[in-house]
């Protein structure tokens, strides 16, 4: 027996995306600080190898988180996949700043008021690689998002489960308007015409018995057996 499945609401992806939006910015955030703790407590190089993958391995996570609600909904169309890259993309920036802005917290400093400024400003002097990690996180948000989207549309769509006597959800469904039964010639069952098997008016009475054998009983103008009007078939 199949289950019943049901239809999807259609603002529940887009929940899934916020959910997902907020916790890759708050992924972004510690990774951030961490960044930030490991150049100026453990003197790593910023643009050093180590910090080169630990920012792409933040980035690929932070993009996954982006996505990854979606796949308890079942999204369809290109929505989710261009809701992700915008996700995605606010992610990277406010995690960026609430990071440096909690780093700074923790050191007991206050952030400098023109942080955000800077921060925008920086864009203008990105490196190949600094703009390969800013986009990385849209990409595998995105790539997720259309993966779930051509999971769901490949799926089969499954039929609600039949009741006792096989009618869909339900123990009895009515049938459609006009008795749902096949009319003669339709290639179905016979209907009978209303007022029971009798024949129509001015048509002979269906199923006669051959010449010389006695009428049925109850046939239309034919007295039954020891009625007047009608002689007694001789005894054998």
């Amino acid at each position: 027996m199949s289950s019943t499945r049901t239809a999807p609401s259609g603002g529940a992806p887009f929940v899934a995306l916020l959910i997902g939006g907020a916790a890759a910015t708050a992924i972004n955030a510690l990774f951030a600080i961490v960044f930030f703790f490991l150049v100026t407590e453990m003197g790593q190089d910023p643009d050093g190898p180590v910090l080169d993958v630990y920012a792409t391995i933040g980035t690929v996570v932070m993009g996954a988180a982006v996505s990854g609600p979606l796949l308890f909904t079942r999204p369809r169309g290109p929505v989710a996949p261009i809701l992700a890259v915008v996700f995605a993309i606010i992610a990277n920036i406010f995690g960026d700043l609430l990071g440096a802005y909690g780093y700074n917290l923790m050191q007991g400093q206050t952030p400098e008021p023109g942080y955000l400024d800077a921060y925008f400003r920086a864009f203008g002097h990105y490196t190949v690689f600094a703009w390969f990690l800013f986009l990385l996180a849209p990409i595998v948000a995105a790539a997720l998002a259309g993966l779930r989207v051509m999971m769901v549309g490949r799926a089969p769509q499954q039929q609600p489960a039949a009741g006792p006597w096989g009618a869909p959800g339900g123990p009895y469904a009515p049938p459609p308007a006009g008795g749902g039964y096949p009319l003669p010639g339709a290639g179905g069952a016979y209907t009978p015409p209303p007022g029971g098997y009798g024949a129509a008016p001015g048509q002979p009475y269906p199923a006669q018995p051959n010449p010389g054998q006695p009428p049925y009983p109850d046939a239309p103008g034919q007295p039954n057996p020891g009625q007047p009007g009608q002689d007694l078939p001789p005894p054998r």
